[in-house]
C-alpha cells in the first residue's frame, strides 16, 4: 500500500504538499531554524507526531523554515545551498517514518498552483 500526498510548488523555494491524514493536532504553527523559545513551546502543542516530523525535517540541511497544520505542512528551503531534487527525497522519508510507511512508497502528485505566473517548469521541480 502506498501512501499518496499532493504537493503544490508556489515559487522556486516554497512548497506545500497536502496530506489524506492529520500530521499534527488542530493547530497551525511555523517553525524555523534557530529553534526560538516560542517554536519549543508550540512544538509541544502540535502533538506526537506533528513534533516529530517538525523536529525530523529541521534537521534537513537547506531547509530554513516548515509550517504545519493538520491536513497539509508547507517548506520553504534556501535555493542558494540545495534544491528540491537533494531536499525533497529527505522530506518524504521523514513523512513515511512518522507515519510508518515503508520507504519510498509515497507517490506524489503535482497540483496545479493557484496563481499560474508561478509555475515551475519541471526543471525548477526536479531541482534541476
Amino acid at each position: 500500500m502506498s501512501f499518496k500526498i499532493g504537493v503544490e510548488c508556489w515559487t522556486e523555494n516554497y512548497r506545500c504538499y497536502y496530506l489524506g491524514a492529520e500530521i499534527s493536532e488542530h493547530l497551525t504553527c511555523v517553525f524555523s531554524k534557530p529553534l526560538q523559545p516560542l517554536h519549543k513551546k508550540n512544538l509541544r502543542k502540535i502533538g506526537k507526531k506533528g513534533r516529530s516530523f517538525v523536529t525530523q525535517v529541521l534537521k534537513i540541511p537547506g531547509i530554513q523554515e516548515i509550517l504545519i497544520s493538520p491536513l497539509r505542512f508547507c517548506v520553504r528551503i534556501n535555493r542558494r545551498t540545495r534544491s528540491w531534487k537533494e531536499i525533497e527525497p529527505a522530506i518524504l522519508e521523514a513523512l513515511e517514518k512518522t507515519f510508518r510507511q515503508p520507504k519510498g512508497k509515497t507517490e506524489i502528485e503535482y497540483l496545479p498552483p493557484l496563481n499560474p505566473s508561478l509555475t515551475e517548469t519541471k526543471e525548477q521541480r526536479s531541482g534541476v
